[in-house]
């Protein structure tokens, strides 16, 4: 692992863990011409903000640094701040008009943090049940949102308001739009809904081991475009929080061994306790194989929040990582295609033919990126080590969840 890999994750244990042992840190010498390469990571995964405060008390870095630091902290939180507005006009609106709904990730996962509006905010993402959809829809374009995108499946639909994005969820892009079991649960969820608060904000959320549950899957999700440290420190608060060994055995893990996903609870909690310095205070989660997370750690590095660090190069990888035969590959093409192609979405003659645009695109992609024959082959070989990772994690490749709740 690189100097400045192997600083980021000392900084994060220092700097989300006031006051914890920090023996062993490898964090360069004030001044370094290692900092800006830090920065720089850290901007990558998403979470910059996270160690601002704690550099700025400690002068660890040159002015210039510094301040180029401090002006995107504070863009960041300005940001963070106009989101919950929006959100808090959105709740309002919702709770007026008596349509249950929850927050999923965004603010139900920061409101963990100490400091919750120094994590990075995106969009805001809205859960109703699937016969409140269409009403829920309806409100909103009544009210000034404009529809923007649908989802592939279409288990949400994206809306624009001055300035906020947010996705009406009708289920989680994870669960198969056949998975009934699961469905309801999420579902009964939304009637057992809590509320958490960010500063004066309000909002209702899914109880704890739903929530918790919602965070796990995001993070499975990513691991095949693009899992980043924000995703992976929103998990940590949450196991910090709620997942004592009482907690986990009686109430998550029947969830996530009907879904297949204990075995990556442990790991990712492992990684956490590792990389990330969470307190080892726990059972259930000793046992994680110490080569795995090493793999993981060195993944999550490459490839930044939603792939950002590796770019164009990271999702050939990923192309290889699932294309196990011309098949797949053909059928992964069609699939993308008719997901970006927009005249295809308006004509169905030309959605038969969805591959053959993806795969100019991406040559194109390829080309504008000047990716080389040996850089293909090396992309082939990380596409290859993403997906023994992913296999030793027990996980599915394609992810695929089991059965799920009976």
């Amino acid at each position: 692992m690189e100097a400045e890999a192997k600083a980021v994750f000392d900084l994060m244990k220092e700097c989300l863990w006031s006051g914890r042992d920090a023996s062993g840190s490898s964090l360069p010498p004030p001044d370094s011409e290692l900092w800006p390469k830090i920065y720089s990571l850290l901007k990558a995964q998403d979470v910059f903000s996270l160690a601002a405060k704690w550099l700025e008390s400690r002068k660890l870095c040159d002015k210039e640094l510094q301040s180029d630091w401090k002006k995107a902290c504070f863009d960041l939180q300005m940001r963070g701040l106009r989101l919950m507005a929006a959100q808090e006009a959105l709740v309002k609106l919702f709770e007026n008009n008596n349509i249950p709904f929850v927050i999923i990730k965004g603010s139900a996962a920061a409101y963990l943090y100490p400091s919750p509006f120094h994590r990075a905010m995106g969009d805001i993402d809205v859960l109703v049940k699937r016969a409140d959809f269409e009403r829920a829809c309806a409100l909103m374009k009544e009210n000034g949102y404009s529809a923007e995108t649908s989802g592939e499946g279409f288990h949400h639909i994206g809306f624009k308001k001055n300035g906020a994005e947010i996705e009406l969820h009708r289920r989680l892009g994870s669960i198969p739009e056949d998975n009934e079991s699961l469905l309801v649960l999420f579902e009964s969820g939304i009637d057992r809904r809590t509320e958490g608060t960010m500063g004066s904000f309000r909002f209702p959320m899914l109880p704890a081991e739903l929530n918790g549950l919602v965070l796990l899957l995001h993070i499975n999700q990513h691991l095949r475009v693009g899992l980043g440290l924000r995703q992976m420190i929103d998990w940590m608060f949450f196991v910090s929080e709620n997942l004592s060994d009482s907690f986990f055995e009686s109430t998550f893990r029947p969830l996530t061994d009907r879904l297949g996903l204990t075995k990556f609870a442990v790991s990712a909690a492992g990684f956490a306790e590792e990389y990330l310095g969470l307190a080892k205070t726990r059972k259930w989660s000793a046992n994680a194989d110490g080569k795995v997370l090493e793999e993981l750690a060195e993944y999550i590095i490459d490839k930044g929040s939603f792939g950002k660090h590796s770019g164009k190069r990271g999702q050939v990888a990923s192309v290889y990582l699932r294309a196990k035969n011309p098949f797949k590959l053909f059928g992964m093409l069609q699939k993308a295609g008719r997901s970006n192609w927009q005249a295809a979405k308006k004509h169905l003659m030309l959605r038969p033919f969805c591959w053959a645009y993806q795969l100019k695109k991406t040559r194109a992609d390829l080309k504008a990126n000047k990716v080389s024959a040996s850089e293909m082959k090396k992309l082939r070989s990380d596409g290859l080590r993403q997906r023994k990772l992913i296999e030793s994690l027990g996980l599915d490749v394609d992810n695929k969840l089991h059965t799920g709740i009976e």
